[in-house]
């Protein structure tokens, strides 16, 4: 890197960006290093994550980045995400979407790893589209304070219990052992677990976080459908999210919201009375649809009409596109809701738009049909 007299104000706008918002690890602060060598604790381990802002820059590249800058701000300001959710670095310039915590650009490599289906890692000040919406809204009722207080529960309180950072757990029962007087064999499936701290091997940040996410080791019971739906109908985002951190899924059926099927069902209805004068089910099909409802927590979104639920739901649901007993989407019953806004939302987050009913009704012309289609919920239905 070059100093203030070297040219590095006449970076390109692009990396003048990306280095004003981006933390960058030096050796300052380790014991090898003459800038470190009085550095200890948590005041030496931060000056070995220098914000790039301190190095010079044009100041037309810092003005370009005030409106990251002042998302990345935002959500550091979230009680814990002013260090990594997972080793604890500071100064974290990544995110997971999903699970609403912060990370360090090491800890996000390991996330991309496990597969968008367990985290969606995004950075915060280079990915701006990420961060449009009610996204923001979402991560402030979680961050890295109450999402490690779910999925790092048991080990909390196991530390809790202990004087040094390390205790046993035995990976065979999948239980913490309580007592140092194990049998050999017992003993061969123990392993000492911490949580890691920011100088520690990638390969030790790799086990815990796979322990942590795709394991959920330290989570105590487990996240029911019944539990989400309720949190659904009430609009609690925390308890939505607490509900899919431990274990629940955003795509189970809900046959207990049968009455939003009937509901949209008699919508579709005269909707394909108005398009095609006729309303006919083939007789196939409604055999092939009896007690069956088939309906998700996207699907009765429609009723509860909470664009930041439905924009959490999505980054959970494995199948935005789900259909009903009568081949309905989400998408769908948000139209024969007549509610553009989320129509407008599952668009935007890949919602197939051709896709046709038991009617052979498209969204479209059900958006047609309900006298619903504006100009913008047109242009999206139609690109």
């Amino acid at each position: 890197h070059q100093g203030p007299g070297g040219g590095a104000g006449s970076d390109s706008s692009g990396l003048g960006r990306a280095l004003s918002t981006h933390s960058v690890y030096t050796d300052a602060g380790s014991s090898n290093s003459p800038m470190g060598a009085g550095g200890a604790g948590s005041d030496a381990l931060s000056e070995r994550y220098l914000s790039a802002r301190s190095f010079h820059l044009g100041e037309d590249d810092l003005d370009e980045s005030d409106k990251n800058l002042a998302t990345l701000e935002l959500i550091r300001s979230i009680p814990g995400n002013d260090r990594c959710a997972d080793c604890g670095a500071p100064m974290p310039d990544w995110a997971s979407l999903n699970l609403t915590v912060t990370l360090c650009i090491e800890c996000s490599g390991t996330h991309r790893k496990l597969g968008v289906h367990i985290s969606k890692v995004r950075s915060i000040t280079l990915d701006d589209n990420a961060w449009e919406g009610g996204i923001l809204d979402i991560f402030k009722m979680g961050g890295n304070d109450f999402v490690n207080s779910v999925l790092e529960k048991r080990l909390q309180m196991e530390e809790k219990g202990k004087k040094g950072d390390e205790w046993l757990w035995n990976a065979e029962d999948d239980e913490a052992v309580d007592s140092p007087d194990l049998s050999r064999a017992r003993a061969m499936s123990v392993e000492r677990i911490r949580k890691p701290h920011p100088n520690d091997p990638l390969l030790t940040k790799e086990v815990f976080i796979r322990k942590k996410y795709v394991d959920r080791s330290w989570v105590v019971g487990s996240g029911s459908t019944e539990a989400l739906l309720k949190s659904v109908a009430s609009s609690d985002i925390r308890g939505i999210l607490e509900s899919l951190l431990t274990g629940a899924s955003a795509s189970s059926p809900c046959a207990a919201f049968a009455s939003i099927l009937e509901a949209r069902e008699k919508q579709a209805h005269v909707a394909a009375m108005a398009i095609q004068g006729k309303a006919v089910i083939p007789k196939e099909l409604a055999m092939r649809m009896e007690g069956d409802v088939g309906i998700t927590a996207l699907h009765i979104m429609s009723d509860f009409k909470d664009v930041n639920v439905l924009d959490l739901l999505t980054l959970y649901s494995s199948d935005i596109n789900a259909r009903d007993a009568y081949g309905r989407t989400p998408l769908m019953y948000c139209i024969l809701a007549r509610w553009e806004e989320g129509a407008k939302l599952l668009l935007k987050r890949g919602a197939a738009r051709g896709t046709t009913d038991v009617y052979d009704l498209t969204a479209l012309e059900m958006a047609m049909a309900g006298g619903c289609l504006t100009n913008e919920l047109a242009e999206l239905l139609c690109n």
